[in-house]
């Protein structure tokens, strides 16, 4: 038997978002990310989801363009980056962290919206599947071209 404090972990990494180098704290589910973990926790039927957003560290330091960044510009780099970061922390962030590079929240199921909305909707998408499947067949059947049997002239 499930106990309610069994759920799921989902992490997301957000790669696209590496120069901003730290995510505010989310009180709630990203719409992106909502229907696939009310999918999620429907089929391995548990009451809640753990979503993690993760900034992985950008390691850039101008060598990008094929050669190697003096000591003397990476130290410039580093001064740089301490400055935004110091400007752009969040006010609530203590003065070590230069904000978090990730963000936790949990999502609770739901199982009016899984009921009358996805599940609807994943059994019209395979109704629709299966549909296109057999016209596929049946018109290879009625095509010889298609059966890749040599035609007779």
């Amino acid at each position: 038997k499930q106990q309610p404090d069994e759920g799921l972990l989902e992490i997301k990494s957000l790669w696209g978002r590496r120069s901003k180098g730290h995510l505010p704290q989310f009180n709630h589910c990203p719409n992106r990310y909502y229907d696939q973990i009310q999918g999620q926790l429907a089929i391995c039927n548990r009451p809640w989801c753990d979503l993690m957003l993760f900034i992985p560290p950008n390691h850039s330091n101008g060598s990008s363009r094929g050669r190697k960044a003096s000591a003397k510009s990476k130290a410039k780099n580093k001064r740089k980056a301490r400055q935004k970061n110091k400007q752009s922390q969040p006010s609530n962030a203590s003065p070590n962290t230069h904000g978090r590079n990730y963000s936790i929240v949990r999502v609770k199921r739901n199982e009016t919206y899984w009921n009358e909305t996805l599940l609807p909707a994943l059994v019209q998408f395979c109704d629709e599947v299966r549909a296109l499947k057999e016209r596929q067949e049946q018109e290879k059947e009625d095509d010889p071209t298609k059966k890749g049997d040599p035609v007779e002239s």
